[in-house]
């Protein structure tokens, strides 16, 4: 309907001989398109042009060789070698299958290399700078040399049966290699993190480092990953990404709307590792979860719960949602609650007040400045309400341990005192 009215408001311009803003654009459009469609056409041309350059040299090639080879062979080995099996000579079958062996051996070889490089790499044991640095150069070889020997492989025996050759093989190896070159910096920039990572992200807080490098990873992995696939769909198409981006239109703004929440959660990592609200390891309680953050991602945070529940939070949820972090807090409060029975004597009440009082001196966690305080908090009919409040150093481990002891400890006193509890 849009595109219909479009049309008549520009139709109507031309025929009254005016340029409207909606004739403008459709003009303007209307040259991109032709633009890009010429582009592709030269692009296609230009590639089909350089197919068939590529066809005539290997049958050039191929033929010199079929010549050099069987004047350079004494009798009867040049009659032999010269028999052609569909169209290709046997020399050629056989050097072909000299590639292929050689290429399997190559492999193994490399695959052996690269396993005892990494090997060192893992003990760490009489290895020198420079012998660290050629290793972590070496590793990530290991999957890009396999590409690399297939499209050599692809080509060299595409060249030798010249019948079954098609100009898109060197196309297809050129490809191939620059795959294996995005492989190995893909896996590069891992192995360098791997063994510098510690000493590159250096701070003064071993978790923000945990919580942080993960995430430069991956952006500097996803960096190289698009890099690479822009120059690959380029030299598919022959279309430049500025042309992509700009012809996406009606698609363009739906890919906006639907990024919008990826775009939030992604600022709230950023406001995550900035504001240091919590780091892997700690102890929280986020949206209604209590457990310890196990990792914080571009999309999200994983907490695993105190019943061993694993919990996946949007980080733009995290931010907008009260956090309280446990790791944080410097000490512990801890608050008991004794019911006595109304029928003990004031002398007795007074005296649970001693003893609970000098229990509570005995635990290993106190902190200076907050002495336990023990007050008798109210009188009912049926019981007495004794208030105890501790504090409790939140670095000093074994705090459940130290709480179950110090109850022991309270009930023992009171025990031996004769002071009798509330019933109810």
């Amino acid at each position: 309907m849009q595109e219909a009215a479009t049309g008549a408001v520009a139709a109507a311009g031309e025929a009254l001989g005016v340029s409207t803003p909606a004739a403008a654009d459709a003009d303007a459009d209307a040259e991109r398109k032709a633009a890009e469609a010429e582009a592709a056409e030269q692009h296609r041309l230009r590639r089909e042009a350089e197919r068939r350059s590529q066809l005539a040299e290997a049958e050039e090639l191929v033929h010199s060789a079929d010549r050099t080879v069987m004047q350079s062979l004494p009798y009867p080995f040049n009659l032999l070698l010269g028999v052609s099996v569909f169209g290709i000579t046997l020399w050629r079958y056989l050097v072909a299958l000299l590639i292929i062996g050689l290429a399997i051996y190559a492999v193994h070889f490399f695959r052996v290399r690269f396993r005892r490089a990494g090997n060192q790499l893992q003990s760490r044991q009489n290895l020198t700078r420079w012998q660290t640095a050629v290793n972590v150069l070496l590793v990530p070889l290991r999957n890009p040399v396999k590409l690399v020997l297939f499209g050599r492989v692809l080509r060299l025996v595409s060249s030798l049966l010249v019948t079954a050759y098609h100009p898109d093989v060197v196309w297809i190896s050129n490809l191939i290699l620059f795959a294996a070159l995005v492989l190995y910096l893909y896996d590069l920039v891992g192995m360098v993190d791997q063994v510098y990572g510690a000493t590159i992200f250096r701070t003064g807080n071993n978790r923000l480092m945990e919580t942080v490098r993960p995430m430069i990873l991956r952006i500097v992995r996803i960096f190289i990953l698009v890099i690479g696939g822009t120059h690959i769909y380029q030299d598919l198409t022959g279309r430049t990404m500025v042309s992509v981006l700009a012809g996406l239109g009606i698609g363009g703004l739906a890919l906006a709307l639907a990024s919008q929440e990826m775009l939030r959660n992604l600022l709230g990592f950023a406001s995550i590792a900035f504001d240091k609200a919590f780091l892997v390891g700690d102890a929280v309680s986020i949206a209604n979860y209590d457990g310890t953050v196990e990792h914080v991602g571009m999309r999200s945070m994983r907490l695993r719960t105190y019943d061993g529940s694993s919990v996946v939070i949007p980080n733009n949820t995290a931010i907008n949602s009260n956090i309280t972090n446990l790791n944080r807090r410097p000490y512990i409060r801890r608050l008991i609650r004794i019911h006595l029975s109304p029928k003990n004597p004031y002398p007795k009440v007074e005296r649970a007040l001693d003893v609970i009082t000098a229990a509570l001196e005995t635990h290993e966690g106190k902190v200076p400045g907050l002495p336990p305080v023990v007050r008798f908090e109210d009188y009912e009919p049926a019981r007495f309400v004794i208030q105890a409040l501790f504090w409790y150093d939140a670095d000093k481990p074994f705090y459940p341990d130290e709480c179950s002891r110090i109850n022991l400890e309270i009930a023992k006193r009171l025990f031996e005192e004769g002071i009798e509890y509330a019933e109810h």
